[in-house]
């Protein structure tokens, strides 16, 4: 299938090589928020097996449906 083949190459982050059924999770669940399979694979991060959206990935979706973003405040130890 598909994922078994994409997690054997390094064309996924090394997250996913190898992980053909953590290939298939990223490609669903990026579907679901309307990411083709690259992209998800590209913005999809795994932490203590919670899958989350990088910050840029979460920007781009948020400005893609409309809305604006801006920085209200950044310092080495916050953001707003």
């Amino acid at each position: 299938n598909i994922a078994q083949s994409l997690a054997k190459t390094s064309f996924v982050p090394k997250a996913f090589q190898g992980k053909p059924d953590e290939v298939t999770a990223a490609i669903l669940a990026g579907q679901e928020m309307g990411l083709s399979p690259r992209a998800a694979l590209r913005s999809m991060h795994v932490i203590n097996g919670v899958a989350g959206l990088s910050a840029i990935s979460l920007r781009g979706l948020v400005q893609a449906h409309g809305h604006e973003m801006w920085t209200e405040e950044s310092t080495s130890t916050r953001a707003i």
